[in-house]
C-alpha cells in the first residue's frame, strides 16, 4: 500500500496511513493506524497499545490503537538508549522490549517467554535466556535449549532433558 520511492510522494498518500523513513529511503505503513477493535490493536502487543480511555468515551479525534513508547525511535541508536526498547533488525522498527511491561510475577510468569526474576529487590520481568532464539538452528546450537516444534518456541532444557 505504501509504495512510494520518495518522501513528497509516501506523505500525500490519502487512501493508507503511510510513513517516510529517511534513514532507509523506504516509505511503510504507520503502525497501529486503521485497527479499530482492541483485538486488532493487541495483536501487535510489543507495537500497538489500546486506549481504553478514549475508546469508552468514543472520541473519535484520537487514534483508539496508538504506538507503543518504542515505535517513534526511528533509527537503531536512538532505540538502543532506551531502555525499555529494542531494535527489530529484519523490520527495521523499534519495539518494546519482552517482558518489560509485566508489573508482578503473575502476568510475568503466565508469558512462557518470561520469568519473575529475584535476584535484586523488588523483583523484574525478564525475558526467558532460551526466548531469544527465533528458530530451531539457532536454539539448538545453545546446549541448554531445546526446540519446541508445536509451540514454534525455543525453551530451557529441563534437568530430565539435559543429556
Amino acid at each position: 500500500p505504501c509504495y512510494h520511492t520518495t518522501e513528497d510522494g509516501c506523505l500525500s498518500e490519502k487512501e493508507f496511513a503511510c510513513e517516510w523513513k529517511a534513514d532507509r529511503s523506504d516509505c511503510i505503513v504507520r503502525p497501529c493506524v486503521g485497527k479499530s477493535t482492541q483485538q486488532e490493536c493487541e495483536a501487535e502487543p510489543r507495537v500497538c497499545e489500546w486506549d481504553a480511555a478514549a475508546a469508552a468515551n468514543n472520541n473519535n479525534n484520537k487514534e483508539q490503537c496508538t504506538p507503543l513508547k518504542c515505535v517513534p525511535h526511528k533509527d537503531k541508536d536512538t532505540c538502543k538508549k532506551d531502555v525499555l526498547c529494542q531494535w527489530e533488525e529484519v523490520a527495521q522498527n523499534c519495539v518494546v522490549r519482552p517482558c518489560v511491561l509485566y508489573e508482578n510475577d503473575m502476568t510475568c510468569d503466565a508469558d512462557k517467554k518470561c520469568h519473575w526474576d529475584t535476584t535484586a529487590a523488588p523483583g523484574s520481568c525478564q525475558l526467558e535466556p532460551c526466548a531469544r532464539y527465533e528458530n530451531e538452528t539457532t536454539c539448538d546450537l545453545d546446549t541448554t535449549c531445546k526446540w519446541v516444534g508445536k509451540e514454534s518456541a525455543c525453551v530451557k532444557k529441563t534437568c530430565h532433558t539435559i543429556p
